[in-house]
């Protein structure tokens, strides 16, 4: 039986990485924004892998969010909207008291928000 520390921190679905080949490139530059800025958008069009680069940026940068990543996909809902979520996450991360109870935040992918 594992412990809770063996446990990932994630609700990641790792079945997208087994065939992902290429994009050094934009993992690496997703990789630099990652490090600068709180919020990092990828865009295309459908079918593009936009999903599948997120959950290969997220596992290469798990080490970096001790805290987790939390993946959110507003697939097929309506009743999601990017500004609700970034609103919602904002409200969380300005508070004082969520910043003296944490020592660091988990990655939040948002997926799916139009």
């Amino acid at each position: 039986m594992k412990n809770l520390h063996q446990l990932p921190r994630h609700n990641l679905g790792l079945y997208r990485l087994e065939d992902f080949v290429g994009r050094s490139r934009e993992l690496q530059q997703l990789s630099t924004w990652l490090s600068y800025h709180p919020v990092v958008a990828i865009t295309g069009p459908s079918g593009a892998g936009k999903s599948t680069l997120a959950t290969k940026l997220a596992v290469q940068e798990a080490s970096n969010f001790t805290e987790g990543i939390l993946w959110i996909s507003a697939t097929g809902n309506t009743a999601f909207n990017f500004y609700d979520i970034v609103r919602g996450i904002e409200d969380v991360l300005a508070t004082g008291i969520t910043k003296q109870l944490v020592s660091a935040w988990p990655l939040f992918v948002l997926q799916q928000l139009y």
